[in-house]
């Protein structure tokens, strides 16, 4: 894409590895490289914008480009008048295109992409195709897979941030989760927004990972932080742009009243998540009830980062009716096709368990495909027409 656009942009959170994939690139076709990152560089560019640019080279990629958003309207006049693909690659660590300003300036003239931490795959050196199976005609393949909590709770704890991946030992991991949190609340949160109390951010995320993934209540979110509902509106706003939490809309319907139209707001990695919710492997193994947000918070943030290279590239939502019937993750395709995914810490699951995705069937109708069940057995199996369980373990494997 970079050679059809006569700019892109790469967004995702702060250690994804933005950087090194932007570093290599710019080696490999001899492009300057600039972070502003360091304060020289920021104050140079920040400075005068267009006078910057002109002296730098027109194969130019820029680092944390959130810092100066000023720099993107001197972009833009850049290639108005010079309209070559290819000229700039810019990062950024928070999601700038919210700003209405800034998505107009350079409208039809930017590629955006996203990078997220590994999947699990990645990590593996495997490649499966979860979603684009999902979506396949197809029967799932049967592939066993016996279960085994230990690897799966190490999985969830390991999450998908490059470096503590790597690490052995898990205090390793909770020291980084703390540097990386303090660095991404302090200072990350400095360039894209004022925020009267900054340590109110660390609030609500703790309270986002004490609670069940279930629809929004953003007067009890702001309750528990002391937050009034358009502060508490706002600072979720925020973190969703740092990529620290993932917001689901709610999957609706227009022949349907009967859906509930509040979003999910769930942590955006797992081992984010069970940093901030104070959990560890004993725990996890021992306390189902600790375990079952983890796990949904696991599958859904797998299935979203391979939805966002699938060939499908489905619409990702959530279900759940006024009567409480739900489904953790909706994926919808853009012929229309909708695929329900829900997830469960169970080894033998039932039928009080099907009841959100037959619910979720009934109200799509003929757009129904397929609804999935992720939970601990071994091997795929029907349950019912076009409801299937499968292995969690499908998701790498």
């Amino acid at each position: 894409m970079f050679d059809s656009f006569r700019v892109s942009l790469l967004t995702g959170p702060r250690q994804c590895g933005k950087t090194t994939l932007v570093r290599q690139f710019a080696t490999e076709r001899k492009a300057a490289y600039v972070t502003l990152d360091e304060a020289d560089a920021l104050a140079q560019a920040t400075q005068n914008p267009s006078a910057w640019l002109a002296r730098q080279s027109r194969l130019l990629v820029i680092d944390e480009i959130q810092k100066a958003p000023a720099l993107l309207q001197a972009i833009k006049i850049v290639v108005d008048n010079d309209q070559r693909p290819g000229q700039f690659l810019l990062t950024g660590s928070s999601n700038i295109l919210l700003s209405a300003r800034v998505s107009e300036s350079l409208a039809g003239r930017m590629f955006v992409g996203s990078l997220a931490p590994f999947t699990q795959s990645e990590i593996d050196g495997t490649q499966p195709s979860f979603v684009d199976g999902l979506f396949s005609k197809e029967k799932p393949p049967e592939i066993p897979a016996p279960p085994d909590i230990d690897k799966l709770i190490q999985r969830i704890l390991r999450g998908g941030y490059p470096e503590p991946a790597l690490f052995v030992l898990e205090h390793g991991r909770r020291a980084w989760f703390e540097s990386h949190l303090v660095t991404v609340l302090s200072r990350d949160v400095r360039d894209l927004a004022d925020i009267d109390r900054p340590t109110a951010l660390l609030h609500l995320l703790l309270a986002l990972s004490a609670r069940s993934l279930g629809p929004l209540n953003v007067l009890e979110l702001a309750s528990t932080c002391g937050l009034n509902q358009v502060t508490a509106k706002r600072y979720l706003g925020v973190l969703d742009a740092l990529y620290l939490v993932r917001t689901l809309p709610a999957w609706t319907h227009s022949a349907s009243k009967r859906l509930a139209r509040r979003p999910k707001v769930l942590p955006a990695d797992s081992a984010v998540h069970a940093h901030l919710a104070g959990v560890d492997a004993n725990r996890l193994k021992s306390d189902r009830a600790a375990l079952g947000p983890l796990l949904e918070s696991f599958a859904i943030n797998e299935i979203l980062r391979e939805a966002a290279w699938s060939s499908v590239s489905p619409r990702a939502s959530h279900f759940r009716t006024q009567s409480g019937d739900e489904v953790d993750l909706v994926l919808e395709a853009p012929d229309g096709r909708v695929v329900g995914v829900d997830v469960r810490a169970t080894s033998s699951p039932g039928i009080d368990d099907l009841r959100g995705l037959r619910a979720l069937r009934e109200a799509a109708g003929k757009h129904f495909h397929r609804g999935v069940m992720l939970c601990g057995i071994e091997q795929s199996r029907a349950l019912d027409g076009s409801l299937v369980a499968m292995p969690i373990s499908r998701l790498w494997k």
